[in-house]
């Protein structure tokens, strides 16, 4: 239902690293990556050498070089060339989703607590999905609720009461939030995080 863009987070200003292995005496290198969709093998990289780090992507680290940017794992990196610490930044934030009709940035869900899996649904095995359509409002609440595709045994109202309860990020048309109509999907059971 959402879709996530793999983007790197640049740094402000230079970060420094050393390639980490795991005991001094080791002469395996560090494989060197390309970048995102697909990694391919590109070069090696010696133990303890001192690396530019310019990004992350998803469980990749983006370190610079004269021939340009390229990813090693996370776990192949240290912050100190002594002993493993390992290098600590954050995942880019998820890019807005936009209406490309309207315009409008798509509301995203913030918090959204499980439903209830009904007695009555766990006695008869039901599994499945419950689709809800919703208005996110100008406050960030869901109104409005309709269930597009239900699975009856009490499922359609856990669904319906578990998204009222939801919070979302405003839907915004030229900065300014609006309401828009969505459809969500409530797994059964529902899946663990």
């Amino acid at each position: 239902m959402f879709l996530i863009a793999a983007l790197a987070i640049p740094l402000a200003g230079q970060k420094i690293a050393y390639v980490y292995c795991t005991s001094p005496d080791s002469r395996v290198p560090t494989i060197v990556y390309s970048g995102p969709p697909i990694f391919l093998p590109l070069g090696t990289l010696k133990c303890g050498e001192k690396v530019q780090v310019v990004g992350r992507r998803e469980s990749w680290i983006g370190i610079a070089s004269n021939d340009g940017e390229h990813y090693v794992p996370m776990t192949a990196l240290s912050q100190q060339k002594d002993r493993f610490v390992p290098i600590n930044i954050p995942l880019p934030p998820e890019p807005r989703l936009t209406d490309r009709r309207t315009g409008i940035a798509i509301p995203r869900i913030t918090s959204n607590p499980d439903p209830e899996y009904t007695d009555a649904a766990l006695k008869a095995g039901v599994h499945g999905s419950v689709i809800v359509k919703l208005t996110v409002g100008k406050d960030g609440s869901a109104r409005d609720l309709k269930v597009l595709n239900g699975l009856g045994y009490g499922l359609d109202e856990s669904s319906m009461k578990a998204v009222q309860s939801w919070k979302f990020e405003l839907a915004l048309k030229d900065g300014i939030p609006v309401d828009y109509a969505i459809a969500v999907e409530l797994d059964f059971p529902p899946k663990r995080h």
